[in-house]
């Protein structure tokens, strides 16, 4: 019989409420083991439909105009400091059949449009991997967004200008200590999980009560932890390991029998067996630790004798190991 039911236990995803961003909204931000990532959804800001100069104009003058290269740029840099954390690209040219209308667009909003009127996608999901969260050390938790535009034009093949734009870009911080962000953990368990649930001898009967129960040291659970925080200030957390429900009756034959869980086998014990150790995830960095519980008791006794004389008892006791972390 299988007495704990070890679930795999995960924290969902940390998800903060949508921050706004300049030309980009940034939605769905999310902590996992894994990654800090979010959504950058492109908007048209009202009063800036002019303020953006085309920057993916052909080179003007006599022979071959080429356009190499038409992208929307954004970097996701510290509001402190020169690292830089990530830097994304979105090609506008798509195929480059259609260089032409992105090169008379007037101004850089009109080539925006044009690239997804060809199919491009302006939204972005942004992904920071945990191998990188070294590049967040140094920051109080505010990051900025800086959206920009880049084009490349060449004439006959070699007069070749690289042309950027971003002045008049508006650039917000996110504040990502001011946000209800928690961290992101998940645990297994390991660990003895069937036993003999058998009461048998001549003398069955005698185990009747709580404190006459048929005791069984079955050893403790491994619980596996792993936590990444991704917030500049550490965070606290408590590991709770408990087996429910305390007691349960199972039944051998016509004879009602109580299972529990305890944390000794003395006579005086109450059944209930719970365990709990507080768990410290520093700044910007992540754990992976393993912890034992205390040895557990599982305990029987005959709390509904049969009428007849039955000496060999084959139960099954339905407990279950549960844990939390929070």
């Amino acid at each position: 019989m299988k007495l704990f039911n070890l679930l795999a236990f995960t924290l969902a995803f940390s998800v903060l409420p949508n921050v706004a961003l300049g030309h980009y909204q940034v939605e769905n931000p999310r902590t996992s083991l894994s990654e800090l990532t979010f959504d950058l959804k492109h908007y048209y800001l009202s009063g800036h439909l002019t303020n953006h100069p085309n920057t993916c104009k052909m080179k003007t003058g006599t022979g071959t105009q080429s356009l190499q290269s038409c992208k929307l740029v954004y970097v996701f840099n510290l509001v402190t400091g020169s690292t830089l954390i990530q830097r994304g690209e979105i090609d506008l040219r798509g195929d480059g059949s259609y260089d032409l209308e992105l090169s008379n667009a007037q101004y850089h909003y009109d080539a925006l449009r044009v690239a997804e009127a060809h199919g491009v996608v302006l939204n972005q999901n942004v992904s920071i991997p945990y191998a990188e969260i070294s590049k967040l050390v140094g920051s109080d938790g505010r990051f900025i967004v800086i959206t920009s535009s880049e084009g490349y034009s060449c004439l006959n093949g070699t007069n070749c200008t690289l042309a950027s734009g971003g002045t008049g870009y508006t650039t917000n911080t996110i504040n990502l200590s001011q946000q209800n962000l928690d961290v992101a953990c998940e645990a297994n368990a390991s660990g003895p999980l069937s036993i003999e649930n058998t009461l048998s001898g001549d003398h069955l009967y005698l185990h009747n009560s709580s404190a006459s129960r048929l005791s069984q040291n079955i050893g403790a659970i491994s619980l596996s932890v792993n936590c990444v925080n991704w917030l500049s200030t550490a965070k606290n957390k408590t590991l709770n390991f408990s087996i429910t429900p305390n007691t349960t009756i199972a039944s051998g034959g016509d004879t009602q029998v109580t299972c529990g869980a305890y944390s000794n086998a003395s006579a005086g014990t109450a059944a209930g067996y719970t365990f709990s150790r507080p768990i410290s995830v520093a700044g910007f960095d992540g754990i992976s630790e393993q912890y034992n519980t205390n040895d557990i008791f599982y305990g029987l006794y005959v709390s509904s004798p049969s009428t007849s004389a039955e000496t060999s008892l084959n139960l099954n006791c339905a407990l279950s190991g549960q844990y939390t972390l929070n």
